[in-house]
């Protein structure tokens, strides 16, 4: 889940998952591993449901997907039908 800040970021500009790494670590995740001397994160965990948040927050880009898709297949059929 932490991979999907980026891509999201980039479809939003930070709307949905937060606009820095930071912020979304801050909101969603929480360390795993950790140097306990230095402080060094080495991994993230996701907090408690906050894969549900984030899963609900990216349902509407599924959706519009699907519905592109749909609309694309729709044409093609349209296209195919003209062709015969």
């Amino acid at each position: 889940m932490g991979d999907l800040w980026s891509q999201v970021g980039i479809l939003d500009l930070g709307e949905r998952l937060e606009t820095s790494l930071t912020r979304f670590r801050d909101k969603y995740m929480m360390p795993d591993q950790m140097n306990r001397h230095t402080h060094v994160v080495y991994s993230w965990k996701l907090k408690e449901n906050a894969d549900t948040t984030i899963k609900t927050k990216l349902l509407i880009y599924v959706l519009v997907l699907k519905l592109r898709i749909i609309y694309s297949y729709r044409l093609l059929q349209r296209f195919i039908t003209k062709l015969k």
